[in-house]
């Protein structure tokens, strides 16, 4: 009786044992590992833990699955994300159960909620809000703000930045058409210290000079334009990573000691060498025109000031073009005051922002310097001069909606005392003239 009271008990313990280690096995093979997601990956389910001004508190990310699902990274101190708010919930509002826009951020409910009472973006939207994240960021990893990630049919369709959330973008996917925006991937650090175009084919080069269309991802840490020394092996690196034309150009000159405030381009297209944001979304834009460069070569004692002249010098011969200062007769707006104006100017204090309510740009505690680019967007660039001599910080409430017209622009600052004149002045300028 014992022997068999004996056997039934190891029995018992072996099924009980083998049953467990199944159950391990099966865990593990169900076990998702977490990774940052590409676009066309398969999004696997993953757990939302805390979301405010929705139906539910908590949810998986397949609860929205016959949806096209866009994701808004965001955060409460972040002033162009809270700008778009209202935005988003309109595209929401207006497309109603066929997608659902979810903002999502690491901010604490506490701080969300009393947002949405009291700021006024905030108060004019009903979306909901995850908060607290940890999770869907570890899926979704990005440095900047806003990061827009787009999923439809459980697959990730699109990781953009905000300025591509549009009715008729939405509409694309929803329709099943194809798109080529440029993928929004700061989450994938690039390492400049190490060949980063050709990376592992230059083991046996000991010099080389290469240049590469624009690249997905981010630099951390390091500046986009550089040289860096291997006292290892001896050799120099030079590169530039992500950037237009003049934009590397004025960046050598600046840590060079020259801001380029006057440029002139005698080329064939200058689109290529500035942005118009009427004509293109800047992720587009950059897409073409940016670009990667990286030298190596033995260590050959020039210091870092030459080491730049050395990276202009490659850009003048890979890009055709010549460049140089001269001083050329220009045209220039002006800024200037009447006289004791400036009671209705000065600051009342606060902190500094920069905003549009309406037609209008609100400056907050700004310098005058702060203005000036205003008066550019959306057109060529051009020289503005500040000769109003006035060195407090101001609140102005101006109406720039059309920067190219001047008589516009000078109705906007009459009622502050000041104007804006063009004048012909002779200015110190870089010059970029393509060779063929």
């Amino acid at each position: 009786m014992k022997d068999y009271i004996l056997i039934i008990i190891s029995v018992v313990i072996y099924n009980s044992s083998f049953a467990q280690t199944q159950h391990r096995k099966l865990e593990n093979k169900n076990r998702i590992i977490v990774h940052n997601l590409k676009v066309g990956e398969k999004v696997p389910r993953i757990f939302i833990r805390k979301i405010i001004n929705n139906q539910f508190k908590s949810g998986y990310i397949q609860d929205f699955k016959e949806k096209l699902i866009i994701l808004d990274f965001w955060a409460v101190g972040c002033a162009s994300c809270v700008e778009k708010l209202p935005k988003l919930d309109s595209l929401q509002i207006s497309f109603a159960r066929r997608i659902k826009i979810l903002p999502v951020t690491f901010d604490s409910e506490e701080t969300v909620s009393t947002f949405f009472k009291s700021n006024k973006y905030g108060r004019r939207v009903r979306l909901p809000s995850v908060v607290e994240d940890k999770n869907l960021t570890m899926w979704f990893k990005h440095l900047a703000i806003s990061h827009m990630v787009w999923i439809y049919k459980e697959k990730v369709v699109a990781i953009t930045d905000a300025s591509y959330v549009t009715k008729s973008n939405i509409e694309l996917i929803l329709n099943g058409g194809t798109q080529n925006w440029p993928v929004k991937d700061d989450g994938t650090i690039i390492d400049p210290t190490k060949p980063f175009i050709l990376k592992n084919k230059v083991s046996n080069l000991n010099k080389y000079v290469i240049i590469s269309s624009f690249k997905a991802g981010n630099i951390n840490g390091l500046d986009r334009i550089g040289t860096i020394r291997d006292s290892i092996r001896q050799i120099r690196r030079n590169y530039i990573f992500n950037m237009d034309l003049l934009a590397s150009y004025k960046y050598i000159w600046y840590k060079l000691g020259i801001n380029l405030e006057n440029v002139y381009l005698e080329v064939k297209d200058k689109s290529k060498y500035i942005y118009n944001p009427k004509k293109n979304l800047l992720a587009d834009w950059q897409s073409e025109h940016a670009f990667c460069y990286e030298s190596e070569f033995p260590e050959n004692g020039l210091n870092y000031e030459q080491q730049l002249l050395v990276i202009k010098a490659d850009l003048d011969r890979f890009f055709g073009v010549i460049t140089k200062f001269e001083n050329r007769s220009t045209n220039c707006l002006i800024l200037t005051k009447k006289d004791n104006v400036y009671d209705n100017i000065k600051t009342k204090g606060g902190d500094f922002s920069i905003y549009k309510d309406g037609n209008q740009l609100k400056f907050r505690n700004c310098a005058i310097s702060d203005i000036l680019p205003y008066l550019n967007e959306g057109t060529e660039d051009r020289v503005i001069i500040d000769e109003t001599n006035y060195k407090e910080r101001v609140d102005l409430d101006l109406d720039i909606t059309s920067p190219g017209d001047i008589s516009a622009v000078n109705h906007s600052f009459e009622k502050y005392g000041l104007n804006i004149n063009i004048e012909k002045r002779i200015l110190k300028t870089f010059c970029i003239k393509e060779i063929n």
